[in-house]
């Protein structure tokens, strides 16, 4: 409920910037929340900051997925918009669910800790991908 929380919240905040088309600020801005989210999960657990985590981690997703599926519509003709959307959520859905899978046999061979630091080494090596090579093809190819 707390997740669902911040992703809630992050569309509040995020809505009008993505009206205006700022789209990678969007995503670096949700990408950098994750980033803080999956470095407190290292820290000595709580309730107090289980939940918190949650939140941190629902306002970085909820900043993330609509700019995401907003950078794919954006990238296609109108005629192809339905199939960029259908690719985008199926490929999050798929991402979503293999990540849980590996996530479990990482867990039960290593223990959370390393999960995390994983997950977390992860995001950074995205997020450095993104600013790398995706924001620029993005800037250069986008239709609207």
């Amino acid at each position: 409920m707390v997740f669902a929380a911040g992703i809630l919240l992050a569309r509040f905040l995020s809505g009008k910037a993505l009206n205006r088309g700022k789209i990678i600020p969007v995503i670096y801005t949700g990408s950098i929340i994750v980033i803080i989210g999956l470095s407190l999960f290292l820290l000595k657990m709580s309730a107090g900051l289980f939940l918190a985590i949650g939140l941190i981690l629902g306002l970085g997703y909820g900043f993330i997925n609509p700019a995401f599926q907003n950078m794919f519509i954006n990238l296609a003709t109108v005629e192809h918009r339905g199939v960029a959307n259908a690719t985008f959520f199926t490929f999050w859905d798929l991402g979503i669910g293999l990540g849980i899978a590996l996530a479990g046999t990482i867990i039960h061979k290593t223990g959370f800790s390393l999960l995390f630091t994983i997950c977390l080494a992860l995001v950074i090596i995205g997020l450095l991908v993104f600013g790398l090579f995706v924001g620029k093809y993005y800037n250069n190819k986008k239709l609207r």
